[in-house]
């Protein structure tokens, strides 16, 4: 710990009191994030829900932690990192998230990593985009190809913080593929920060698919369970 730490000791994202060292959270806050376990499992609520709306080009699907509405941990994480003009806690989120990825990615065949793309006057505006940031991060630490640029969102929106699932469907069909040269039967890796409705992801699948003979796999470091099941599964 250095003196500017020792003097200016840095506060837990969600209850603002002290923390430690490189942690975004206080321990006691980091134990109340609830690890989803989808790595370890083929069967979960997430990967049904991308299977029941996409074709069969999906190899794998996963996410790190529940974000449940009403919890301050997970809400303060994605708050600073989307809204709060804080890009470098990517490189936290993913050291916390590292496990269950090395977990998901066990024996894999991944190409490259792609991140889920964002219009880029809402990238200018914001200054990052958070999935660009997470996947940098990823890739960096798996020896992976990193591919920003693969996907291109056409079309701005506002913000899908209060759409419905239609509304989320229908302002992400603007998502294309730049290019499908080089990458034909490769295995790519979409990353995005969390998953609620599906219809991002859903709508960069498709996109993805344009690709011959392409192999998708999902990752995201929260997913959002149904409000109307709360469908949380534990081990």
């Amino acid at each position: 710990m250095n003196c500017i730490e020792i003097l200016l000791p840095r506060t837990c994202l969600s209850c603002k009191k002290s923390r430690v060292l490189s942690h975004l959270l206080c321990y006691k806050c980091l134990s109340n994030l609830i690890p989803t376990h989808f790595s370890f499992t083929e069967k979960h609520p997430m990967r049904i829900a991308l299977d029941a709306s996409t074709t069969g080009h999906i190899k794998g699907v996963s996410a790190a932690y529940y974000h449940i509405a009403g919890s301050k941990p997970s809400s303060s994480l994605l708050s600073a990192l989307k809204y709060r003009g804080m890009p470098s806690i990517a490189t936290d989120l993913f050291l916390l998230c590292k496990d269950s990825l090395e977990a998901f990615l066990f024996e894999s065949d991944i190409d490259g990593v792609v991140p889920v793309p964002m219009h880029p006057i809402k990238k200018w505006k914001r200054g990052y985009n958070q999935a660009e940031e997470l996947s940098a991060q990823i890739a960096k630490h798996f020896n992976l190809s990193h591919q920003p640029n693969l996907l291109k969102k056409a079309a701005l929106y506002h913000s899908q913080v209060k759409r419905n699932a239609k509304e989320r469907t229908s302002s992400n069909s603007s998502i294309r593929l730049s290019k499908a040269k080089d990458f034909e039967a490769r295995h790519l890796l979409l990353i995005d920060d969390v998953i609620t409705t599906g219809a991002t992801l859903i709508h960069c699948i498709e996109a993805l698919s344009k690709i011959p003979d392409i192999k998708i796999s999902v990752f995201t470091i929260f997913y959002t369970p149904s409000r109307a099941s709360h469908n949380v599964v534990t081990l």
